[in-house]
Order: structure tokens, then sequence, then C-alpha cells
């Protein structure tokens, strides 16, 4: 049973009260790539607001992957305040509406309206895409993971490394394209006879 699936019914003049710990696989649409997630907690309120019903919450979980540095476990946490406003549409598509106000203040803002499908509300679709467009693009273990050693591959941040370069990924080798220049003798730039 998919928790997220809400019954507009249940939504009470207080709202609904919604607080849920979901897999990601409960909202991961089919024939998509994964998230390095493994659950989501979902938390919120949802209200009735004319014929549309609002959600407002926030969702938490942690990223996890192997450090883009060091390959160590990363561990990325992130917590994230929502607001998400649905109604009955046709189509069911998502649209997007400039606000009804006569103020000039107001002019140019617009409001995401979400779809409402036979009097049920489903926020899965919603909580995949804060998901996914959250996650993070660098994964590092510590902010000052020193990583690998380009020439050995020992994990600096545990020992110095046995070549004893002491380099840092950061630090490129003095001669980074030396043994490409040495495969390609013809291409090397002519140095100077001065």
């Amino acid at each position: 049973m998919n928790q997220l699936l809400i019954p507009a019914t249940a939504v009470g003049d207080e709202g609904l009260l919604i607080d849920l710990a979901v897999t990601i696989a409960e909202v991961q649409p089919q024939d998509t790539p994964g998230v390095p997630l493994e659950t989501v907690h979902v938390q919120g309120l949802v209200l009735a607001v004319d014929n549309d019903y609002l959600f407002q919450g926030r969702l938490k979980g942690v990223y996890e992957r192997p450090c883009d540095r060091c390959l160590d476990a990363a561990r990325v946490p992130w917590n994230l305040e929502v607001g998400w406003l649905f109604e009955e549409g046709p189509g069911g598509l998502f649209s997007v509406k400039a606000l009804d106000d006569e103020k000039d203040e107001t002019e140019g803002t617009f409001t995401e309206r979400r779809p409402l499908h036979g009097g049920t509300i489903d926020l899965g679709p919603c909580v995949w895409e804060e998901v996914v467009l959250n996650v993070p693009l660098k994964f590092v273990c510590k902010p000052d993971c020193r990583g690998l050693c380009p020439r050995c591959g020992a994990n600096l941040n545990e020992m110095p490394c046995a070549c004893g370069s002491g380099e840092t990924l950061n630090e490129a080798p003095a001669s980074a394209l030396a043994d490409l220049a040495r495969l390609f003798p013809d291409l090397a730039p002519k140095k100077s006879e001065e």
C-alpha cells in the first residue's frame, strides 16, 4: 500500500498530519536511475484551501555514496522545507498559473499546481522530484579530505603514501603530460637553443 496516497476526504477542518518514513523504492518511478538514498522522512500538514489542498512540511534524509576523493563512505544529510498545492484539473497535468490578485506587487508571480486525481492526493511524485533535485554534485567524507595519492593510490587521510610523493589530488604532478609526450615525441614542443 502506498502511504503517500491520501484521500481528500481524510483532510478535515484542522488538516491532516503526515509523519512517514518511506523507502525510496516507494516513490521512484519505473525505469529511472536510482539515487544514493535509502529512506526519506516526510513530515507536514495537508490543509484544505478552498477547492484545493496544500501540503506544507519537511523532507529529511541522508544521501550515502563513496567519497569522490578517497572512496571511503560519505554521508550527506539534507533537510528541506517544501510546499505543494494540489487541485483537481483536466488531464491531470502539472500547471503553472499566475496568482489571482489585483495588486501590482504580485504581477508576474506564479504558483505551481499539482494534479489531484479522483479525490486522491499523491505526494509520491513530489517527494521524488525533490529527492532528485537535491542530490549533491560532490560527495566528500569530510571537508578537508586529502583523497588518494595519484601515483600509488594510498588514502592520504590515513597515512603518508609509500611512493613518497606526498601529493594530493589537488596538487598535480610537475609533469602531468610527460608520459604522453614520450609516447608522441613528434608532437612535443620544440625547445629554443638560446
